[in-house]
């Protein structure tokens, strides 16, 4: 999505005031394809928000760590990356190009 120096800094402004993430929000709002009204999509934001990864396989590994109980030593035996690839095909999560993770 294209944006204007004054949209951009409208942009900026309205996450100051919210207090959201600015990177992540405008990653949103390109998902979605709708830059116009942000107020109207602040609340689905923050609900389809999960965080910052360095890669899907990390945030793969955190849901493993929160949901499972997998004795450490077995830890290395699971494919975060494959674990990933599932979610996101899968339509469960996206990621944006930096890393913002979000429920699908």
């Amino acid at each position: 999505m294209t944006y204007t120096q004054q949209q951009l800094e409208e942009l900026e402004n309205y996450c100051d005031e919210e207090r959201i993430l600015y990177d992540a929000f405008r990653a949103y709002l390109d998902n979605i394809h709708d830059p116009e009204d942000w107020a109207e999509h602040k609340g689905n934001f923050e609900d389809d928000y999960v965080g910052e990864y360095s890669d899907g396989a990390e945030f793969a590994y955190q849901i493993v760590d929160d949901l499972y109980n997998i004795n450490e030593d077995l830890r290395h035996y699971f494919d975060y990356d494959a674990y990933w690839r599932d979610l996101l095909y899968g339509g469960d999560y996206w990621i944006s190009d930096d890393g913002h993770i979000f429920r699908g």
